[in-house]
């Protein structure tokens, strides 16, 4: 049977968790919508967008006419799909590609408002 030696200077070590500590970038990041950096959980953002005086539907054809705007084929999309994949519906903004419609096309929705931002 083997024989264990006590060394003269053991000492006892405990763990101790890390404190989490407020990350002032963290902080700002989430005030900014900007997700941190880092293994987060993924937070949805909502966004206030400007009216408008019709719809996404009626102004995306003005949109393209005047050159503001270009067709966005999106990358073909893989099951599972996500909760809001609606395959009925129809985006004319990304070419007619199912999963939503032109009016629920958040790209197109952050489009017009840069839009809007940028005229000013």
């Amino acid at each position: 049977m083997p024989s264990y030696r006590q060394g003269p200077s053991q000492q006892q070590v405990s763990y101790q968790a890390p404190l989490l500590q407020n990350n002032s970038n963290q902080v700002q990041a989430q005030n900014q919508g900007v997700a941190p950096k880092g293994n987060f959980k993924q937070e949805r953002n909502f966004f206030n967008f400007t009216p408008i005086p019709m719809t996404y539907t009626e102004l995306l054809p003005r949109l393209l006419q005047s050159g503001l705007v270009a067709l966005c084929p999106p990358k073909p999309l893989q099951p599972p799909y996500p909760k809001i994949y609606d395959e009925n519906a129809k985006c004319d903004y990304h070419g007619g590609a199912p999963g939503h419609s032109t009016e629920k096309c958040m790209a197109l929705k952050h489009k017009v408002q840069a839009l809007i931002d940028t005229d000013g």
